[in-house]
């Protein structure tokens, strides 16, 4: 098989970069629904926080993990140098 002699990573999309961005505050989270929080709890989607603080850090991590095609150490990674919780690779919510 041949081994290609540059790098094939794909570019981010449009998508990953506004959820891995300060776009998420002004783009995204107005656009959620306002009992959001509740509504996480209530249907435990929101049960083992390991670190973050609310169910829009979650929903942010996973989107962030699914787009960008993060491994769970680049989703740790990520997640304390944009403040958004400090997480270990296994505590990442995607495990």
């Amino acid at each position: 098989m041949p081994i290609p002699a540059h790098p094939t990573a794909l570019a981010p999309s449009a998508q990953a970069i506004a959820v891995t961005t300060d776009a998420w505050t002004s783009e995204i989270l107005p656009q959620l629904p306002p009992d959001l929080e509740a509504h996480a709890r209530t249907r435990k989607a929101f049960v083992r926080v390991r670190g973050l603080a609310s169910a829009t850090d979650l929903l942010r991590a996973l989107l962030a993990f699914v787009l960008a095609d993060y491994s769970t150490r680049s989703l740790g990674a990520w997640a304390v140098l944009v403040g958004l919780a400090d997480l270990s690779e296994s505590a990442c919510p995607v495990c």
